[in-house]
């Protein structure tokens, strides 16, 4: 996993880094404009536009100042535009305002105090925005909430370094939208951050990279932090490739309740993905109107059909599953919530995945959250979500509400969207590194919802189940995207892309 931490732990990684590999921090600023050259260079190779440079008084003002020398370095037309403010210089930023200083092919112009006149900004300039960067501790304000509006009006081209200015690492829930920097490119450092994973973020960041620096690997292990974004790596030191003399009862059993008159494709994707993601065995509990489809549809699936031929009323016989999963084109009768509290009271000992029309049950009938089984997992999109707390205005604001959610009630939550985002009872929060826009389509979460019950019933526990599915999930839309379109995804390409995500993890 690739650890995301806050401002402060960014802080705590430097300082140590210095203290105990023996780098100091301007040989850290020159190592990261080296590398954030090498990134503009790709970029903007040869483009011949005027750069200028909006510098702080800080480290990120540093790094933007070394970056000028390196650019100037290259030939580029570089102008720097100093602000100091009322305070001091940093000794960093102040080593590298007298070598800008003393280069022959940049023009300084420092800032100390009095009014301030904006550098001239036309669509040709490219602006680097080295204002604030992760030591922001205030709403930037007065001549910085100025020149940020300023440069925002000009429609430059900008490069934010580590951070957009105005913008904080971790937590934006009272920041002031209009006092931040709109990047085109976020050359962040070392690692992404949190701000990142956020839609409301995303007009500020612009299209984000990560520029490595070599901070202390002994510093980032030991550093705790509750935030990871998912990577194949670590997931495949816990993925269970199978023993030549496996057989199906290694890999549990399954019951799988969905389907509704005119929802039975939803138990149809669920049931395929829970088959080609290894489970044993898979029954399908659905109204015993959906026989002849499923049937003809999954072969490899049991079924236990229910008394009604719309709905589900009534499911017994739990002893047998070792896992349950509900919720696929369940319908929202009142029969079924009502059956629902039969099920959680007479399978307590079960986990379950719970997803669509089962949270959309418990959400008008908040009585059902307290007979849910510790440690199950559920998988609300940000609607479903909001169903069953209340409305909240921004990712960060539900992210937020669902890691105390799933620490209060003992359970995983699946937060799904462009970095679905799994939230454990334990309190750590893991995002998806994989999935794509072509994924937010009819059915996309009636397979997740079979990839998690197949892994439950293998004896993953459900927090690992939740991670791993969730990756498996994101890569198999991923796969079918960049071969064939993202705009074209529908769930079944989903399930037809597994089999080579489990292909590569088995060949690692």
């Amino acid at each position: 996993m690739i650890k995301i931490f806050s401002g402060e732990e960014i802080n705590a990684l430097y300082t140590h880094t210095i203290q105990h590999e023996g780098l100091p921090l301007l040989t850290l600023i020159e190592n990261a404009a080296t590398k954030l050259a090498e990134e503009f260079l790709h970029v903007y190779k040869n483009c011949g536009r005027p750069i200028v440079c909006i510098a702080g008084n800080g480290d990120n003002g540093a790094d933007a100042l070394a970056l000028s020398l390196e650019l100037a370095s290259n030939n580029y037309a570089v102008s720097v535009f100093l602000i100091q403010g009322k305070q001091s210089l940093s000794s960093a930023c102040e080593t590298m305002r007298n070598r800008v200083a003393n280069h022959p092919n940049i023009k300084l112009q420092e800032v100390i105090s009095g009014k301030i006149e904006f550098p001239v900004l036309t669509p040709k300039h490219i602006v680097i925005d080295g204002l604030f960067g992760t030591g922001l501790n205030r709403t930037p304000d007065g001549a910085y909430r100025s020149i940020i509006q300023y440069i925002n009006q000009s429609q430059c081209e900008v490069i934010s370094i580590d951070l957009p200015s105005g913008l904080y690492p971790s937590e934006n829930l009272m920041v002031d939208r209009d006092a931040i920097i709109k990047a085109t490119y976020t050359y962040t450092l070392e690692y992404p951050k949190r701000c990142f994973f956020f839609a409301e973020n995303a007009p500020f960041i612009g299209h984000p990279s990560v520029i490595q620096l070599g901070l202390s690997s002994s510093g980032k292990d030991n550093l705790p932090t509750r935030h990871y974004l998912i990577e194949e790596n670590t997931l495949a030191t816990i993925f269970r490739r199978r023993d030549r003399f496996a057989h199906k009862g290694l890999f549990g059993h399954g019951l799988l309740i969905a389907g509704s008159q005119g929802k039975m494709g939803a138990a149809i994707l669920a049931s395929k993905a829970a088959l080609r993601s290894g489970i044993g065995k898979l029954t399908c509990h659905i109204p015993y109107r959906g026989e002849t489809a499923l049937q003809a549809a999954v072969p490899e699936a049991m079924l236990d059909l229910d008394v009604n031929s719309n709905i589900t009323t009534m499911v017994d016989n739990l002893r047998q599953y070792d896992v349950i999963a509900i919720g696929p084109g369940l319908g929202q009768e009142e029969e079924t919530a009502e059956m629902l509290i039969d099920l959680f009271s007479n399978a307590s000992d079960k986990t379950f995945v719970i997803d669509a029309d089962a949270l959309n049950l418990i959400a008008r009938h908040k009585s059902l959250l307290d007979l849910v089984p510790k440690d199950s997992i559920l998988t609300p999109h940000a609607g479903e979500f909001d169903r069953l707390t209340t409305h909240w205005d921004t990712d960060e604001e539900r992210l937020e509400q669902a890691t105390y959610f799933a620490r209060t009630h003992g359970l995983n939550i699946i937060l799904k969207g462009a970095y679905s985002t799994t939230c454990t009872p334990a309190g750590s929060i893991y995002f998806n590194s994989k999935g794509n826009p072509g994924m937010a389509t009819a059915g996309s979460g009636d397979v997740l919802t079979g990839i998690i019950l197949a892994l439950l019933a293998q004896g993953y526990d459900p927090s690992t189940a939740a991670v791993l599915a969730n990756y498996f999930h994101g890569e198999a839309g991923d796969l079918f995207a960049a071969r064939s379109s993202e705009t074209a995804l529908i769930a079944s390409d989903i399930i037809d892309n597994l089999p080579e995500v489990f292909k590569s993890f088995e060949d690692r």
